[in-house]
């Protein structure tokens, strides 16, 4: 980090409190006059996946950590099936275990869930191929809460090493150029 004011300047100023300093960092970002000592950062050749249940979008940064330039690199989107097309059956019923003479159907599958769950291991799935043919050296994941949630547990250790950040946000119907200010806006 680099300080924009002179010696003097800081000595007035009590400790750890700016008044007419301001400080850049790495990625040369200011908020508010405030440098936001977390943000992420995200570097020139960036690999960077943006991800719901049925949609995913990779990108790399051709710019740098100050001016981010997302290329897209490649999409997938998984087609959506009505739920007839998903279930074979209606949902189960069961007798009263109580040895009541009532019946209790169980709770339908929501298979829309289940394939969303399932397209997210297989994003991870591909994340990993990535991982260990080295096509990246750091990602960042951009995904609903939920898809966050499955894709971590099926990360690989080579995804996980070279995991720079996580962003909880569903981003996939965004354009390019918001989807470049949230991530330089992110902590």
């Amino acid at each position: 980090m680099r300080e924009l004011c002179g010696a003097s300047e800081r000595e007035a100023s009590p400790a750890g409190y700016r008044t007419r300093c301001e400080t850049i960092g790495a990625a040369g970002a200011f908020t508010g006059g405030v440098h936001k000592e977390n943000a992420m950062q995200v570097p020139h050749n960036t690999f960077v996946v943006v991800a719901d249940g049925k949609k995913m979008l990779f990108f790399r940064n051709e710019g740098d950590a100050e001016f981010l330039k997302l290329e897209v690199e490649g999409k997938r989107v998984q087609a959506d099936q009505s739920d007839q097309e998903m279930s074979t059956d209606k949902a189960g019923r069961t007798n009263d275990a109580s040895g009541g003479a009532g019946r209790s159907a169980y709770e339908e599958t929501d298979f829309h869930q289940l394939e969303e769950d399932r397209f997210a291991h297989e994003t991870a799935e591909i994340l990993k191929k990535r991982a260990l043919k080295n096509e990246f050296d750091q990602l960042i994941i951009v995904a609903p809460p939920r898809t966050l949630g499955e894709l971590r547990k099926h990360y690989h250790k080579e995804v996980e090493k070279r995991l720079a950040g996580e962003i909880a946000k569903d981003l996939t119907g965004h354009p390019v150029l918001e989807i470049e200010k949230i991530l330089m806006a992110a902590d």
